[in-house]
């Protein structure tokens, strides 16, 4: 058997993107051209008509974020003119999208690109994956004292030692410890870990 993939006359898709988080313009970041959690992004986004024969004309890109709790886009929306076939070209504008609080080290912010020209309306859909770059904490090592261990009324003092195991630096870091063990109290529940 022979499966033949044909190369539609305009297809317009999402080709590649750059990040602006420098403190101009729109953005508001630490400039390192990666995105991190609270930071305002400028999203240039190139696309491309990888048809075989026609011009697209008047062509209008929205971008949608795939989770508002990781990603909210401000300004979604830029226009491309026109694209002969072959051809990539930025927006008239970037997009802008703010970081949310809780986004993860390594976790991927997803949007969705719908892009329309003047003679396919109904448009084509493309999916941008970008990887976030963020702290992360991780419990390396705990030591009560004593002999080592929570004995039955005992009162006893922990040492934890808290490591950054992400892509940036974190400034200021406090600790609250907490338990669901209705057999032991908490007395001095916050501790902190400066910057890590």
């Amino acid at each position: 058997h022979t499966i033949t993939i044909g190369q539609a006359d305009e297809a317009v898709a999402y080709s590649s993107y750059t990040i602006d988080d420098d403190n101009n313009g729109n953005s508001q970041g630490n400039g390192d051209g990666e995105i991190s959690p609270t930071e305002t992004i400028e999203l240039a986004v190139s696309i491309k008509n990888f048809g075989s024969t026609s011009t697209a004309n008047d062509v209008v890109a929205q971008l949608i974020s795939a989770d508002e709790e990781i990603a909210v886009v401000h300004q979604n929306e830029a226009g491309y003119g026109q694209l002969t076939p072959g051809q990539s070209a930025n927006g008239n504008r970037n997009f802008v999208f703010t970081l949310g609080p809780a986004a993860e080290d390594g976790v991927m912010a997803g949007f969705r690109l719908e892009v329309t020209s003047e003679s396919n309306p109904d448009g084509w859909t493309s999916f941008i994956y970008i990887p976030i770059s963020a702290a992360k904490f991780s419990v390396t090592d705990v030591n009560v004292s004593g002999n080592g261990r929570l004995d039955p009324d005992e009162t006893a003092e922990l040492t934890i030692e808290l490591s950054n195991i992400g892509q940036q630096d974190a400034a200021g870091i406090t600790g609250i410890l907490q338990t669901t063990d209705g057999y032991i109290h908490v007395d001095m529940a916050a501790a902190d870990f400066g910057d890590i």
